[in-house]
């Protein structure tokens, strides 16, 4: 994960978009938005470090991913965005 933008709680659905900001994947996202951002681009070793405590290895599971697309197109520099917000140019909090 390389950017986080929006509030939402651990356990809501999120939408993982493209670089270019196509949806491409929703998930039961791990973290809340404050520790997402804290840990988004960090390696899983230093997740525990930065948080202070024993922290899940992916922000979201593979069990709890729906892939829209096909597997090929995701990239590393996805982005986790609340499920409930707008996709775009610029993103705004849902609520």
């Amino acid at each position: 994960v390389k950017l986080v933008s929006g509030n939402f709680s651990r356990g809501d659905t999120v939408a993982i978009l493209s670089p270019e900001g196509r949806e491409i994947a929703r998930g039961l996202v791990a973290y809340d938005a404050a520790d997402a951002v804290r840990i988004a681009g960090l390696k899983t070793a230093e997740i525990e470090t930065v948080l202070g405590y024993e922290a899940r290895s992916a922000m979201i599971h593979r069990d709890d991913l729906v892939v829209s697309h096909s597997s090929d197109q995701v990239q590393a520099g996805d982005q986790v965005q609340a499920a409930d917000q707008a996709v775009g140019d610029e993103v705004h909090s849902g609520g």
